[in-house]
């Protein structure tokens, strides 16, 4: 009887060779090092990542590869991917196959740590791996593979050398990498705790963000390294009830501090970028560059000179009810990094906000798809431009970024992010043109709509 099963589950997996990355793209860093990883081991991977690299030809039909090629599923879940429209609609299809089969047929990864009650119905009773830490969820995934007889090739280390050698773009020469971290020099050591005994309009509160640095707890609480203005705290009765000195390490009974210091730090970031001109979305909560003659040039300032990028612009679509302009403006996000790898940093994004041309934000249900549309042709270089152009503005001429009007008081950061210096370099002549490129980028995008390819910039 065993005998007949195994035969049986042969002829079932007979065909399906492949482990399916599923995953979204802001989680491509850790999706790059397990894929390599994975194909170090011989197992034969299909992600959408690879194809650039030159991996193993990335299949057209989606759903068959998924049902009839795919022997394991791995679904990488994180607060980016859970609720993220493609990648959701393949782990519906690989789910519904697993029950089918009545096998375990979908590894999922945790790489955030998610609860189950952050979870679909569907994945919550199922065993995740976790991946908080990355070579332990990868130890506990090779052996799970490994336990399941997923299908190998006996080239594994061969595969990966080849992905990476297989075209001669590579060659020798001193080149400089920009990463999206920007070093913090000075954080105050100081957590204040600010009440009110007069109530404040929510209208007020948001206005309140623009000239004090601060971290809202509740209606009548308020957290900050310095005093709120003596206008705001006479008109409103603050008082000053309580501190936390050297926050990064102290404990209490129902406040962690460490966290607490964090968000003070984020609400500061926020306090900066909005301070210094962007305006504010208060539907998405995003920041935004304005619709100003002097963002559509904006010049900035790097290590050997200057240069220029369109922090608002605009791009047209085709539709099937016609040509579409919309205006996109740079959206950056600070967020806080503290104690990673010793060091404080606050890591730079660039996002972007689109609205129609009279301002108003277009539907949240095209605008994700209009935002890969427009930066699809977008290289390092054009993204780090971005980056020097949001640091130009706060920082302006100055060597550093201060936060806060105190200057014992302040949060200091460096004008420019970190830098790395390598020995190889792109060979950019043997590279393909970047229409053949984008033509390749346009094939891997999965997302369904009604657009074509943008015109150039007006």
């Amino acid at each position: 009887m065993s005998l007949l099963l195994n035969e049986a589950s042969t002829m079932q997996n007979s065909g399906r060779t492949h482990v399916f990355v599923n995953y979204a793209t802001e989680d491509g860093v850790f999706v790059d090092w397990l894929c390599l990883r994975l194909l170090r081991e011989g197992y034969q991977v299909w992600c959408d990542r690879l194809k650039l690299l030159g991996g193993e030809s990335y299949p057209r039909d989606i759903d068959e590869a998924i049902s009839n090629r795919t022997f394991r599923f791995l679904a990488v879940l994180s607060r980016n991917s859970i609720h993220k429209s493609n990648p959701l609609k393949e782990r519906t299809l690989a789910l519904q196959l697993a029950r089918e089969r009545k096998e375990n047929f979908v590894i999922p990864l945790n790489l955030d740590g998610l609860a189950p009650s952050e979870l679909g119905w569907m994945q919550a009773d199922l065993t995740f791996i976790p991946f908080t830490n990355w070579h332990h969820g990868l130890s506990q995934l090779l052996k799970n593979l490994d336990a399941c007889s997923t299908p190998k090739m006996d080239c594994g280390a061969t595969s990966v050398a080849a992905l990476v050698n297989h075209n001669p773009c590579l060659t020798e020469g001193q080149e400089r990498l920009w990463t999206n971290l920007l070093p913090i020099r000075r954080i105050p050591a100081t957590i204040y705790r600010f009440e009110h005994d007069l109530a404040m309009p929510e209208e007020e509160c948001r206005k309140t963000v623009q000239f004090w640095p601060h971290y809202r707890e509740n209606p009548t609480v308020c957290w900050s390294f310095e005093a709120p203005p003596v206008e705001l705290s006479s008109k409103y009765r603050f008082s000053l009830r309580g501190s936390c000195e050297g926050w990064r390490t102290a404990s209490g009974p129902d406040i962690n501090f460490f966290n607490l210091g964090k968000k003070v730090i984020n609400s500061a970031l926020r306090f900066k970028l909005i301070s210094s001109g962007l305006h504010w979305d208060r539907d998405s909560g995003a920041l935004f560059f304005p619709n100003k003659p002097e963002h559509s040039r904006f010049s900035f300032r790097t290590y050997c000179g200057s240069s220029w990028v369109r922090a608002v612009g605009t791009r047209s679509f085709k539709t099937l009810k016609g040509p579409v302009q919309v205006r996109y403006h740079l959206s950056p996000v600070l967020t806080t990094w503290l104690d990673y790898g010793g060091r404080d940093f606050v890591q730079i994004k660039i996002r972007l906000h689109i609205t129609d041309l009279s301002g108003k934000p277009i539907n949240p249900a095209t605008m994700q798809s209009r935002r890969k549309a427009i930066c699809r042709s977008w290289w390092n270089h054009q993204w780090v431009s971005r980056i020097m152009a949001t640091l130009e503005l706060l920082g302006g001429e100055a060597d550093h970024i201060a936060i806060g009007s105190l200057s014992d008081q302040q949060i200091i950061l460096d004008r420019f992010p970190i830098s790395l210096g390598i020995s190889t370099r792109l060979d950019e002549s043997v590279l393909k043109p970047e229409t053949e490129v984008r033509d390749d980028i346009a094939l891997m995008d999965r997302e369904k709509d009604d657009e074509e390819e943008p015109s150039t910039e007006g």
